[in-house]
């Protein structure tokens, strides 16, 4: 760097761990400690960085270890010779040492972040029920209604941070896209909102789609107005034509939000969330659902209405249930009625839309969107392999896995959860018959389809017939053959076959990338036999034995590929083994996964880090409109460096986020 020793360090200020964060081992947990600070901030990180150091913990056990730990890492803990250094540092930098505790937050503040995490489901749950406590006498001064400790039940709930879950972070943008590219505008909006807020009951995802909806269109319209320099005066007619107007497109702006709404449910796309008080209360009347979370700093219930009594409601009842309740994520069923709209709550009562339950809370369906996703790889894939001998192959494929997608999440026939069901029943539904196909392909497949010789079903079941021939790789099995009509024939598609081989295609290009072809190709003859010499992989690969042992040795150093020493003799002696190399299918995805995963976290942390240091090139487009954006040439180079930095980085992360589903989610 240049400049003065006191010019402020712009680098030091960048901070990207929570005092409990653990040393980068595992790259996923480190990517999911990023994630969750990106989008909910570093208290909240700290929560689930607690939550995965410690595991299964419940409320009390985790403010214990969170508080522990901040406070043993604390600046107060230092001793004074330390203090006096970093205030010399500090001096010497022109910075300000900061002294409080504010790595350490209070209990109130770790429960609302956990209620945040389980609002995104970012946590996970789960009941123990103790029988025959030990206890005589009642915890509280309220009357209860069994004074006996035999007839009672304490309920502990136990919390586990999901990390797959938050991975899920980045590929935000990736399902919005997906969705307004398929259902349309509205339900992408829709989606959106879901994401954002976790979980929402209907009426409330509703209204704010359309609040959103309504935003961009009245940007629009402000647009055009502004560009077309219309006059001021403006009529009372028009005006009254203008509100009418609005009203009119709210209403058909409701209509087609509710619709789209319908669209994702039928679909799969989104599921109904069960309340979590029916989930983890029972109606028994024995229940002890008064379990104390701090009862070391609890009071009696007057001097608690003392110490409360000047506030407002809302911080009473934040007080009260943050040190008497388990956290739970909240049913939303007590809103206030700023979220209520009359004409949504009307229409939902009536018409089509019946079956949608105006209290019922949604979540976004991942698994679904993951199907739809890897229906679209794996027809690109095909179509690489065979679109050039078999025609439409690569939408056939994706339409059938699209309707198995749909047979799966559907709620309509199959119910709310896709992953409980055996293998024998994912055997069946993946079944996909030729008629059924024909129904499901797109619009200009149909129409050429019907154009061939012998019609639709007839030259359908003639390409299955030849997809199921082609063996690299295998894409469909003939499961039933037709008896009476061909388009009573049944196909199923090759999930693992074609996935595999994608697997198999993207580790090849990794090490391709990262070593050169030659790496690649030894790979590759490892993968098709078990264990070999390094002579025998030389010949093989037609290239040098010296040259050879050391592409091994640079595979074997980063773990993809094995080695296996066999004893000639009883002693051990180097120069009388056999020395086999072998490739690991199961150990090479996930070693490359955690390559990937560690560099998409490196390249995250890049991101941020750019963003913090070009902060003020941000502020300036923000307010591009009022002032000038550049000041002159060599800022302007410098903002379209900073700009075009930016993008590279976002593509290499998309791209990178993409290979990671490929090999952790298909």
């Amino acid at each position: 760097m240049t400049g003065s020793h006191n010019k402020p360090n712009q680098f030091a200020k960048f901070v990207s761990t929570s005092p409990l964060s653990t040393t980068p081992h595992d790259p996923f947990l480190s990517l999911a400690s990023n994630c969750v600070r990106d989008y909910f901030g570093p208290i909240v990180q700290l929560v689930a960085d607690g939550l995965m150091a410690r595991g299964e913990s419940t409320l009390p056990q985790l403010i214990s270890y969170i508080q522990d730990q901040c406070h043993i890492k604390s600046p107060q803990r230092t001793s004074k010779e330390r203090q006096e250094i970093m205030i010399q540092m500090a001096t010497i930098h022109n910075t300000a040492l900061k002294h409080d505790d504010s790595s350490c937050p209070s209990p109130l503040l770790i429960r609302a972040s956990l209620l945040v995490l389980l609002q995104h489901f970012l946590v996970q749950t789960r009941r123990v029920i103790l029988h025959n406590t030990t206890t005589t006498a009642p915890t509280s001064n309220k009357k209860r209604k069994h004074q006996s400790s035999s007839n009672r039940k304490k309920v502990i709930v136990h919390y586990t941070f999901d990390m797959d879950r938050a991975r899920l972070f980045v590929r935000y943008p990736r399902y919005v896209e997906y969705v307004k590219k398929t259902f349309g505008t509205a339900a992408g909006v829709l989606l959106e909102e879901l994401l954002v807020h976790g979980r929402l009951q209907s009426v409330q995802a509703i209204v704010k789609t359309v609040l959103h909806l309504e935003r961009e269109q009245k940007r629009q319209e402000e647009e055009e107005d502004n560009d077309d320099n219309k006059d001021d005066d403006v009529d009372d007619e028009k005006k009254k034509n203008a509100s009418s107007a609005k009203l009119s497109k709210k209403q058909a702006i409701r209509k087609q939000v509710l619709e789209s709404f319908r669209h994702l449910y039928q679909n799969g796309y989104i599921q109904r969330v069960p309340l979590f008080h029916k989930q983890t209360r029972g109606d028994d009347p024995d229940d002890d659902d008064d379990e104390r979370e701090f009862e070391s700093e609890q009071h009696s219930n007057k001097q608690k209405d003392e110490e409360i009594k000047s506030e407002g409601p809302a911080v009473k009842k934040q007080k009260r249930s943050g040190t008497d309740t388990d956290v739970e994520p909240h049913d939303e069923t007590e809103e206030s009625e700023e979220d209520e709209d009359p004409a949504v709550v009307a229409l939902l009562q009536s018409g089509p839309f019946q079956a949608i339950d105006a209290k019922a809370l949604w979540r976004v369906n991942f698994h679904m969107l993951h199907d739809q996703l890897r229906a679209l790889r794996l027809g690109w894939l095909v179509y690489e392999r065979y679109g050039s001998r078999i025609d439409k192959a690569g939408s056939i494929v994706t339409a059938g896995l699209k309707i198995v997608a749909n047979r799966i999440h559907a709620p309509k026939s199959y119910g709310d959860d896709p992953r409980s069901m055996d293998v024998m029943a994912m055997d069946t539904r993946s079944k996909i018959s030729v008629r059924e196909l024909l129904r499901s392909l797109p619009r200009p497949v149909q129409q050429l389809f019907e154009q061939k010789p012998g019609g639709a079903i007839n030259h359908l079941y003639k390409t299955l017939t030849e997809l199921s021939q082609v063996n690299s790789p295998k894409v469909l099995m003939e499961w039933e053959m037709a008896t009476e009509h061909v388009a009573d024939a049944q196909f199923q598609i090759r999930i693992p076959s074609l996935v595999t081989y994608l697997k198999d295609r993207i580790i090849h290009q990794i090490i391709s990338d990262r070593y050169d072809d030659v790496s690649a190709r030894v790979c590759s003859i490892l993968a098709d036999s078990e264990y070999m010499e390094a002579e025998m992989i030389a010949d093989a690969a037609m290239l040098p034995a010296k040259d050879t042992r050391e592409k091994l040795h640079c595979l074997y150093r980063d773990n993809y590929i094995e080695l296996f020493n066999v004893n000639i003799g009883k002693q051990h002696n180097p120069a009388s083994m056999i020395y086999l190399w072998g490739f690991n299918r199961s150990k090479v995805p996930v070693v490359v996964s955690e390559n990937v995963c560690t560099a998409l976290c490196n390249m995250r942390l890049r991101r941020q880090h750019e963003e913090e240091v070009g902060r003020d090139f941000i502020e300036r487009a923000k307010d591009a409109g009022a002032t000038d954006e550049n000041e002159n040439q060599a800022d302007k180079r410098e903002y379209d460096h900073f700009c075009k930095g930016l993008e590279r980085l976002d593509n290499a992360i998309l791209q990178l986020d993409e290979t990671l589903m490929v090999l952790k989610d298909f």
